[in-house]
């Protein structure tokens, strides 16, 4: 259960580690809905929590068209309340939230970083405690439980990257990174064929030299799918961390940063999927389209290094495995 847990929990604090950086894009983009209600009723100016606070960026798709986005929020302003300070009134507000959500994600990073160390001194001492060819034999008839978290979480995070709304490497958005999510799905493949094959090893005794040559094969077929994986995880990381960095720099054209921010928000920003000409989605900037698709790189490279840490562990087990049964004895007089 223990080693269950623990990558889940790593995966967690690498995510509010991270997740602290698009806080103020998440902020700026759900400001109008009635998700971040409670937050504008504590954080606005008294009585301006659902009308000058509540000013959307640009203005709203009737004002943002013609106009920047400071100036179309200052005309929604005139429109509906006769005044031109609800920019500053609604910035104001989410500086506070960002500044307490900012404390919120670092004190549980931090405290589920302490946590994650606190689960491998356990294992540790556990493994200390039990005789290692108990710890062995336990690993052999778990072989097929052990390998379902890192088969459903690469197919999870697979169909996630490659067809969630939210993400931004869809192959909708024309990223070059959208054969991410595929990695991901045929790791997902390959750490299901890696548990079926340990499975067999476990659910099989050795009572002949037949036997032992059919397990002998399975082991040196559940090592070389692992090393398939571990390889295929391998550039999934390098690939995610380079593209990741390569956003900084890179220029994202305007066609480019519309696709990506209408796969976001799943069409719900203006002028998405418009046949006029109007530049999509225009709420979302450059930097604001950069920032949560770097999120989503780095994520998917957290992932990567932990099912590859995952997958080593129980490549290295199949070693001890293969050494184990060759040495074992079947032939007694």
């Amino acid at each position: 259960t223990l080693l269950w847990v623990l990558p889940i929990q790593c995966y967690e604090v690498l995510i509010l580690f991270d997740y602290h950086r698009v806080t103020t894009v998440s902020i700026k983009h759900t400001w109008t809905s009635p998700e971040v209600a409670w937050f504008r009723e504590k954080f606005c100016e008294s009585g301006t929590a659902h009308d000058e606070c509540a000013v959307p960026i640009g203005g709203g798709e009737n004002f943002i068209e013609n106009s920047t986005a400071l100036e179309g929020e200052k005309m929604w302003c005139r429109f509906y309340y006769d005044r031109e300070d609800c920019t500053n009134i609604r910035e104001d507000a989410q500086m506070s939230i960002e500044a307490v959500a900012y404390l919120y994600f670092t004190c549980n990073a931090v405290w589920g970083a302490l946590t994650c160390l606190l689960v491998i001194l356990a294992v540790r001492l556990l493994e200390g405690i039990i005789t290692r060819p108990i710890v062995q034999r336990s690993r052999q008839h778990n072989i097929p439980g052990w390998l379902t978290l890192p088969t459903v979480g690469c197919m999870l995070i697979g169909f996630t990257l490659l067809f969630s709304p939210s993400s931004g490497v869809t192959n909708d958005t024309n990223n070059e990174s959208f054969w991410i999510g595929t990695g991901y799905l045929i790791c997902g493949s390959l750490f299901f064929i890696a548990a079926s094959t340990g499975w067999w090893i476990s659910a099989f005794s050795i009572l002949n030299n037949r036997d032992k040559r059919r397990k002998v094969g399975a082991i040196v077929m559940f090592i070389t799918t692992l090393t398939i994986t571990i390889a295929f995880l391998g550039i999934i990381f390098s690939s995610s961390i380079i593209l990741s960095l390569r956003l900084k720099d890179k220029l994202i054209g305007d066609t480019e940063r519309g696709a990506i921010a209408c796969a976001i928000t799943d069409n719900t920003c203006s002028f998405c999927n418009n046949q006029s000409g109007q530049v999509e989605c225009p709420e979302w900037s450059v930097e604001d389209v950069a920032a949560v698709t770097r999120t989503q790189l780095k994520q998917g490279a957290s992932i990567a290094a932990i099912f590859v840490v995952y997958s080593f562990s129980a490549w290295r087990f199949g070693f001890l495995l293969l050494k184990y049964v060759r040495q074992y004895q079947i032939d007694y007089v």
